[in-house]
């Protein structure tokens, strides 16, 4: 052996070797129990991830049932109000054609009374007692 072989560097290299291969032992050890953990947090989350998304599939559903019922609400609702509207406007021509009627018997009302008063001003020119008016 060389001269700088000695016994003690020897020692020394051996027990570096010895104390690398347990530190690589302890690294692979700890690394496996790492993946170990990842991968039962992979398990996990892959069953979060599924119990999420079912709940979602059902909230979904739920709001499009409800959507659903909204809408047939909504044009329930829109074909009372087109009928009360239509009843509505029905009243309201029914309104015009009365106002229509009265404003014409009043204006011939006007007329008439216009005529009667005109008449009442008017001296009497025949007032006799005994004979009947307009005789």
């Amino acid at each position: 052996m060389p001269a700088r072989l000695d016994g003690q560097t020897v020692a020394v290299i051996g027990t570096v070797l010895t104390v690398a291969v347990g530190i690589g032992a302890m690294i692979l050890v700890t690394t496996a129990g790492i993946r170990t953990e990842i991968g039962s947090v992979r398990t996990e989350m892959r069953t979060e991830i599924e119990s999420v998304r079912t709940e979602m599939r059902t909230q979904i559903g739920s709001v499009r049932t409800e959507v659903g019922n909204l809408r047939v609400e909504m044009n329930n609702m829109r074909r009372d109000l087109t009928a009360q509207i239509g009843a509505l406007d029905d009243r309201v021509r029914g309104l015009e054609q009365a106002v229509t009627a009265i404003q014409i018997s009043v204006e011939g009302l006007a007329e008439r009374v216009r005529v009667v008063e005109e008449h009442t001003r008017q001296p009497l020119e025949t007032a006799h007692v005994g004979e009947p008016p307009g005789g």
